[in-house]
């Protein structure tokens, strides 16, 4: 299916086909990358971007023949995945990416850098459109990096008197500015207040325990 055709959208006439009684499954191909959510929503089996290469076809019609994919699909809530996933280009298709697996974002030049618990992806989505719409999820370490919160582990200091972070799974560390540092320091220390709360709750119950044990011998 196209997403562009004369009497109607390639959108819109998937969305009729789904309401017939038995669907046949849907693959768009398009050049349009905007579409990607809009398409999974219908649902549609794959979104290919041309061109396209002969291998991706014959995935995507592979996928489509899994007697799995026969049965009607529930249709997939289009804020659901504006909320918790990012639609971008990955060997010329569409695949969409689970904020909760992104570790950083990097800008590289008209594009950026998604690294990501499989790999890294790139998309002409700007830094601050995803600041934007993440920003309890995500922090700005530099002019050129947000970082997911969840996996910031520690912030150090450079023999340059630079700093930078650390974060789970990512071998390497990434610039700090010190406009940024403040913002940095202020969600670990918060972090630690709250790890440290919980340490002194886990005290209490254990200093409970064995006060119910030394009565109970008694």
């Amino acid at each position: 299916m196209d997403i562009q055709l004369p009497r109607m959208s390639g959108l819109e006439a998937s969305r009729r086909i789904r309401e017939t009684k038995r669907p046949p499954a849907i693959i768009f191909t398009t050049a349009f990358a905007e579409h990607a959510l809009d398409a999974y929503s219908v649902p549609a089996i794959g979104y290919l971007m041309k061109p396209i290469h002969p291998n991706q076809l014959a995935n995507a019609l592979e996928h489509a023949q899994d007697p799995a994919r026969l049965k009607v699909a529930e249709p997939i809530m289009l804020d659901h995945l504006e909320t918790n996933h990012i639609c971008c280009q990955i060997q010329g298709s569409l695949k969409l990416i689970s904020i909760s697996k992104v570790y950083y974002f990097e800008a590289c030049k008209k594009y950026t850098q998604i690294v990501h618990k499989n790999g890294v992806a790139l998309t002409e989505i700007s830094l601050k459109r995803f600041a934007s719409n993440y920003p309890q999820r995500l922090l700005r370490v530099y002019r050129s990096v947000l970082i997911n919160k969840a996996y910031l582990t520690g912030v150090q200091r450079r023999a340059d008197k630079r700093y930078e972070v650390t974060l789970r799974n990512v071998p390497q560390t990434l610039p700090v500015s010190r406009r940024n540092l403040p913002a940095v320091r202020k969600y670990l220390k918060s972090f630690m207040d709250v790890s440290k709360t919980i340490s002194e709750r886990e005290k209490k119950f254990l200093r409970m325990r064995r006060k119910r044990i030394r009565n109970s011998k008694k």
